[in-house]
């Protein structure tokens, strides 16, 4: 439920003053508490087999209302806001820390007005899981080196002047270059 004043007033300087001295007996000060709202979760990568996510921030928006509240992800991807009140609300899903994830607003956008907004009732338990996608590998290198020694079969020693040709996959370009006085020859990309 939710915590509230007495005469259901949001705060101190609303509420109703209950006077209470030794001569008169007070009674008759029941209360009707509003059931509290809640939103949990468990958030999970997208690739398969889909395990959860430890350490990411959810972060909850009130529409209307200023700030927000953020929860980190527990060991078992697992978020919680609770004592919320009736309104729409915005989830944002943020990797902080690991650098490994992409960071989304509920419904798998990148920017809040593109949110799915949650319409969340009085007293309503809500649950929304969400699939993070991981940061995209960096590609790989453009670059390298190739280097070696070309030898005589039977002797072993270093031939000179043997032309060395590197092809690049699948056979769409290729590179050459001759052995030296040691036999060595060497690529670099």
């Amino acid at each position: 439920h939710l915590p509230e004043w007495f005469d259901g007033a949001a705060s101190s300087e609303g509420a109703t003053p209950i006077v209470v001295d030794s001569s008169t007996a007070v009674s008759d000060r029941s209360v009707a508490l509003t059931p509290a709202g809640r939103i949990t979760g468990t958030v999970r990568s997208s690739e398969v087999p889909n395990p959860v996510i430890e350490g990411l921030q959810v972060r909850l928006v009130k529409i209307g209302s200023p700030g927000s509240a953020a929860k980190p992800t527990s060991a078992g991807g697992q978020y919680r806001f609770e004592l919320l009140t009736a309104g729409t609300y915005q989830l944002w899903f943020r990797d902080l820390a690991s650098g490994q994830w992409i960071s989304e607003w509920y419904g798998d956008v990148a920017t809040q007005a593109e949110s799915t907004s949650i319409e969340l009732a009085i007293g309503q338990q809500t649950v929304i899981d969400e699939q993070i996608s991981p940061v995209a590998p960096p590609p790989a290198p453009d670059s390298g080196s190739v280097s070696g020694t070309v030898t005589d079969p039977t002797s072993g020693n270093p031939l000179a002047g043997v032309q060395v040709r590197l092809y690049k996959d699948p056979y769409t370009g290729s590179a050459s270059t001759t052995t030296d006085a040691n036999g060595q020859y060497s690529f670099t990309r």
